[in-house]
C-alpha cells in the first residue's frame, strides 16, 4: 500500500509535465510539495482500510523486536 501510495504521489503533479492543461492542474502545480503529501497520505489511509493491505498488521513479538532497546 505504501508503494502505490508513494509512486501516485510522485505521478500527479508531474501531469502538468506530460502536457495536462487547464487551471486546475496549473494550480496544483504550483503545490506539488503539499499536493504529493496529501495524494501520498490519502491513497495510503484508503488502501490500508481495504483488503488490498493483506495482512498488514504486526504482531507483538514483532513490535517488540522493532521497539527493542539496545
Amino acid at each position: 500500500a505504501a508503494i502505490i501510495a508513494w509512486v501516485l504521489a510522485f505521478i500527479f503533479p508531474l501531469l502538468t509535465y506530460f502536457g495536462v492543461q487547464g487551471s486546475f492542474w496549473t494550480f496544483i502545480n504550483s503545490i506539488n510539495y503539499v499536493w504529493s503529501f496529501v495524494i501520498g497520505f490519502v491513497v495510503y489511509i484508503l488502501l490500508m482500510k481495504t483488503s488490498l493491505a493483506g495482512n498488514s498488521n504486526i504482531t507483538e513479538e514483532e513490535h517488540e523486536a522493532l521497539t527493542e532497546r539496545v
